[in-house]
């Protein structure tokens, strides 16, 4: 249910092409990133949303399903821009100040807030596909994955997508439940 404003649905082309990108706030308080290509207005104001892309931009780990009833929804559009942070205020807490762009800084009408940004767009994406082969002479095991990158790698000229971060490398841990009982680098 929007507060303002509405959805609108799109092609596939369209989606594919970063339309109709939304992140929501699970019960956590961390952001999951979306797109929806179907935006059906079923209520005055609400709509149902399908044909989705979730964890987009490496938010994956914020999916929930289900996710609650009333969670925070923010279109992203031209409305919404970045906050850009310097290396060394990541993780420090700042003051804020937010509203209309029409208004000056002193209305009424802005709030203020302070927040410390993660730097969580800074970290590298996690692989993805991963895969296991067991030799059943030895037992053991040969791991595969596909990686992923945050620039440049839409094309699908290369087998692999460009390193965007230097060195290349993972952290593999072996869970028994919950529990770590192995831990490769």
């Amino acid at each position: 249910k929007l507060v303002f404003g509405e959805l609108a649905s799109v092609t596939e082309e369209a989606l594919l092409n970063g339309a109709n990108y939304a992140t929501l706030q699970n019960a956590d308080g961390a952001w999951e990133l979306l797109q929806f290509q179907t935006a059906e207005l079923i209520d005055t104001s609400t709509y149902k949303l399908s044909d989705l892309l979730r964890g987009q931009g490496g938010t994956e780990s914020a999916m929930r399903n289900p996710l609650a009833a009333g969670a925070r929804f923010v279109l992203i559009n031209s409305a919404v821009t970045a906050v850009n942070r310097r290396p060394d205020e990541v993780g420090l807490a700042l003051n804020y100040k937010f509203g209309p762009v029409s208004e000056t800084l002193d209305d009424l009408s802005y709030g203020s807030t302070s927040h410390a940004f993660q730097g969580l767009g800074l970290r590298p994406l996690r692989p993805v596909h991963l895969q296991g082969k067991r030799d059943p002479s030895t037992g053991d095991w040969t791991l595969f994955w596909v990686r992923r990158t945050r620039m440049g790698g839409d094309s699908w000229e290369s087998v692999e997508v460009p390193l965007a971060e230097e060195p290349e490398a993972y952290r593999l841990e072996i869970l028994d439940g919950g529990d770590v009982v192995r831990s490769v680098d």
